[in-house]
């Protein structure tokens, strides 16, 4: 079941992406309160236009949002990001926190969510952490370096709540770098929301985030990825 498929092709350039923007198969169903995310060709992966969002302007970002429309017990996400060259990783006195998807349930602080990755350490020694975010803080799959920045790295997991498994990859042109592969009891066993982009540290110092190629399917051969 392909829920939801985006390569910010179909939208007018410079345009906003917001709650109940058409994608490419699917649509957006939630956007945050400041910053919103726009269609751009200042950045693009796989054809002309990107979506593209600047970090702040307070801590938390403006995250664009899914709901599945039944509980999704096994999930499957892939996409493509990119920090625009010279710009700093999103951080806060040097320190960076960057989800760049999250996965959750009820609560997104409280339940047993996934955060698919979370990029942490410094903006020149970052580190990505497949973890869930609701304490104990859980370490699935971890691994530097990280983000070559100003460059498009592809991140992409499959979820399954019925087995507690996780398995994460990350990609560049050129093929896998990295990948993790665990199972833990603190995997949840369905999930009911997705957000990209979902959180940031902020500085003053704006950074432009990219993300190209939004791919989410779930249930029974979710990783079957069709185009």
């Amino acid at each position: 079941n392909v829920f939801l498929f985006d390569d910010f092709e179909s939208g007018a350039l410079g345009t906003t992406i917001g709650a109940g923007t058409p994608a490419t198969v699917g649509k957006w169903d939630r956007v945050g309160p400041a910053n919103l995310p726009t269609y751009s060709n200042t950045q693009a992966y796989g054809g002309k236009q990107a979506m593209r969002i600047q970090d702040g302007p307070a801590e938390g970002g403006s995250p664009l949002g899914i709901d599945f429309t039944s509980s999704a017990y096994v999930v499957f996400v892939s996409y493509w990001a990119k920090v625009d060259p010279g710009d700093q990783l999103p951080n806060r006195t040097g320190g960076v926190n960057w989800k760049m998807s999250w996965l959750w349930r009820d609560n997104w602080s409280n339940d047993y969510d996934t955060t698919a990755p979370t990029m942490l350490g410094t903006n020149d020694a970052p580190t990505y952490n497949w973890t869930g975010n609701a304490a104990p803080f859980r370490v699935w799959g971890s691994g530097s370096p990280s983000y070559p920045k100003g460059q498009w790295v592809r991140y992409w997991y499959v979820i399954n709540g019925n087995s507690h498994n996780f398995h994460s990859w990350v990609s560049s042109p050129t093929g896998v770098v990295n990948s993790a592969n665990s199972t833990s009891s603190t995997i949840d066993n369905y999930y009911l929301h997705l957000n990209l982009n979902a959180y940031d540290y902020y500085n003053t110092t704006p950074t432009y985030l990219n993300y190209d190629d939004v791919y989410v399917s779930t249930g029974p051969g979710a990783q079957a990825r069709v185009e």
